[in-house]
């Protein structure tokens, strides 16, 4: 009888401890997914507006003779559709932006690309490289006009987008329809003074294989000058298979620190942002 007393008391705190030990994976595995979603969305956000910067910048380069910024620029307009290509070497550079790269970017478009309507499809191919990870797919650009308060606005939107960790090999998928509003900086042909508003959403595979969607809630504040790009604004995340959402700030105020933070229900997580 004492012996059957002994082994029930070793079974239910063997069960107590497989309870305890599931409970520390279950968390773990959440915070690292939650991280993932987080921190890959943040850092497809920064590095596609560089992109789509630099890509500007280089179209003012060639069409209203911009500040040169470094760069091989390739402008063919021989043909209807015109072609050009920002290259930005075989080796890693770090670019006037403060951004490493190393690769091509492909811009397509038809007619004038200040003419509202205009679709800008920007191709990355594969192996283009920001800092460390590696960008693969299209990006298409499309002016839609200057709003009523004469900023201009530009639809973004991408499809399949691949973004590779270089040192991890792991993977994320980035989809995104953004509507990106220029709120400073239009009177002048240098990016580096420009500030752009962003709001839109997101469906994306994380780097750990979970699927979460995102939607902007309060509009991101995406300062050029700034080395962290987004200032200020809120992102809610919410992984397909869990109903509760994330709600990821980068701020009330513009402020540029290295810092945003998400919550969950009662837990408020501290991030540094990667680029």
């Amino acid at each position: 009888m004492e012996l059957l007393k002994q082994l029930k008391i070793k079974f239910v705190a063997l069960v107590g401890l497989s309870i305890s030990l599931l409970s520390i994976h279950s968390c773990t595995y959440y915070i690292e997914t939650l991280e993932s979603s987080v921190g890959n969305n943040y850092m497809a956000d920064y590095n596609f507006t560089k992109i789509v910067t630099v890509v500007q910048d280089a179209l003012n380069v060639k069409y209203k003779n911009g500040d040169d910024i470094g760069l091989t620029i390739i402008l063919d307009t021989n043909s209807v559709t015109r072609i050009m290509s920002v290259d930005f070497g075989v080796e890693p550079k770090l670019c006037y932006d403060g951004v490493t790269r190393r690769g091509k970017a492909i811009v397509t478009w038809q007619g004038n690309p200040y003419i509202p309507g205009t679709e800008i499809i920007i191709d990355l191919g594969t192996g283009f490289l920001c800092n460390d990870w590696y960008y693969g797919g299209t990006i298409k650009i499309t002016y839609l006009d200057k709003n009523e308060f004469n900023q201009p606005e530009y639809l973004m939107e991408t499809t399949g987008l691949i973004v590779k960790n270089a040192s991890t090999q792991e993977t994320f998928l980035w989809n995104n329809v953004y509507t990106r509003t220029q709120v400073g900086g239009d009177s002048t042909l240098k990016s580096i003074d420009d500030v752009w508003t962003v709001s839109g959403t997101v469906y994306a595979k994380n780097e750990k294989g979970r699927f979460y969607n995102a939607i902007i809630k309060d509009s991101l504040h995406f300062v050029n000058a700034c080395e962290y790009g987004i200032v200020q604004g809120r992102v809610d995340i919410a992984h397909v298979d869990d109903a509760q959402r994330d709600f990821v700030f980068y701020g009330s105020n513009p402020v540029c620190d290295k810092w945003y933070t998400f919550k969950r229900g009662d837990r408020v997580i501290t991030i540094t942002k990667n680029r």
